[in-house]
């Protein structure tokens, strides 16, 4: 998510994470050992950004929502839009980071899935609580 939001600053933001990550030049003793140090933020850098384009997540901003919103109201059974909508846009976009080769119909079946798993546990604990009184 957080690529997302930075976009095509990704390895920029990267950068200059590694650069002022804390680095303990103490042990290094000298110009080779500084050398060394460096050469492991190096490595650092060159492991996540090889992590990330192994994922497919190098243009993932552009990647397009598998549900839209009025799908999103209409799964969910609401009448207007609002925070409930966005808070599905974004469970359903974790959802799809996380299920890279699934279609909209089982992004759909999901959602269903867990707005009847919560609606019914919700459900579940008022009864109980009306059962108490």
């Amino acid at each position: 998510k957080l690529l997302r939001d930075i976009k095509s600053l990704w390895r920029v933001s990267l950068l200059i994470s590694i650069l002022i990550s804390p680095t303990d030049f103490s042990h290094a003793g000298d110009f080779s050992g500084a050398c060394a140090e460096l050469d492991k933020s190096r490595q650092l850098y060159k492991k996540i950004e090889n992590a990330i384009l192994e994922l497919g997540l190098d243009n993932v901003w552009e990647m397009k929502p598998l549900v839209n919103g009025k799908e999103i109201m209409s799964i969910l059974k609401l009448k207007t839009g609002g925070p409930k909508v966005r808070e599905w846009q974004e469970k359903s976009l974790e959802w799809q980071l996380a299920h890279p080769s699934a279609s909209a119909e089982e992004c759909q079946d999901w959602m269903r899935q867990e707005w009847e798993a919560r609606t019914h546990s919700k459900r579940a604990k008022l009864e109980e609580l009306q059962n108490l009184e």
